[in-house]
């Protein structure tokens, strides 16, 4: 990607670094020292946490955060249809990928804890789970299509992110947060930076679990208390981390770099092709 970035020699170079690209344990350092040139070469660079941002800001002055969003137009609560995966019992629920920062032994622990609660898992695993299979609460069915998600999430009694806490996980901003609050369900997470960070702008919106203990009471505090109040709120703020918002923004930072920079008449298109 350098190389075809110094090939094109564009007018404007923007970086989007939507992971720390190390790595968990940091496992790829030859990509973060590329990612650092791409950081000093850059005209703008976008990057989804905080965490990342201090980073970037070590290289480069024209920064900017901007974190996965929510699409409003399928996370519409009033136009979303209900679906129950498992019934019968209250649905604790998790989209995304089962990788290594997924907490397994958290999951374990809750799901004994709980044998009232059926704990549903949706995505894609990558991970060993066999400690999970022989528990009868805990479902794992895969990865499903995006545009099904919103009714899933709204068939969820409790949405969780129980991400083990680590350097990368806190340079993480989960796409599924503003998912689940824009169905208007209680998110219990871990606790994360980007999760601390996101409570102290939505006045303590998401329910953080220090330890295993905390992360299972904060998931039964979760379902006696759901009032109306708390389900606008959330859905409300949702809204205010929508995709839509988020490309403006970007876009208005894109235009206005346009309109103060100095153009070659060649565009990169015809660069690229010679």
């Amino acid at each position: 990607s350098h190389e075809i970035k110094n090939l094109v020699n564009a007018n404007i170079n923007i970086y989007y670094c939507a992971n720390e690209m190390k790595g968990i344990s940091n496992k790829n350092k030859k990509i973060d020292v590329l990612e650092k040139i791409f950081f000093k070469e850059c005209d703008l660079s976008f990057v989804i946490s905080n965490n990342l941002k201090k980073k970037a800001s070590k290289f480069t002055k024209e920064v900017f955060l901007l974190p996965a969003g929510v699409e409003l137009n399928k996370f519409d609560f009033k136009k979303v249809k209900k679906f129950i995966p498992i019934k019968g019992k209250p649905v604790i629920g998790y989209i995304g990928a089962v990788t290594e920062v997924f907490d397994i032994n958290l999951l374990e622990f809750i799901c004994k804890k709980n044998p009232n609660l059926n704990f549903v898992i949706i995505g894609r695993v990558y991970v060993k789970i066999d400690k999970l299979l022989n528990l009868n609460n805990v479902f794992f069915l895969g990865e499903t299509k995006h545009n099904k998600l919103p009714s899933f999430l709204k068939g969820f009694d409790v949405g969780i992110i129980p991400y083990k806490v680590n350097d990368f996980t806190n340079s993480v901003y989960s796409c599924k947060l503003n998912e689940y609050l824009s169905m208007g369900i209680p998110v219990v997470s871990t606790n994360l930076n980007e999760t601390k960070i996101y409570n102290k702008n939505h006045k303590g919106i998401i329910h953080i679990g220090e330890s295993y203990d905390k992360f299972n009471h904060k998931i039964n505090e979760s379902l006696v208390k759901n009032s109306k109040q708390e389900i606008i709120n959330r859905i409300s703020a949702a809204k205010k981390n929508s995709w839509e918002n988020r490309l403006k923004y970007f876009n208005d930072l894109i235009n206005h770099k346009i309109i103060n920079k100095k153009l070659n008449n060649i565009s990169w298109k015809s660069k690229f092709i010679k």
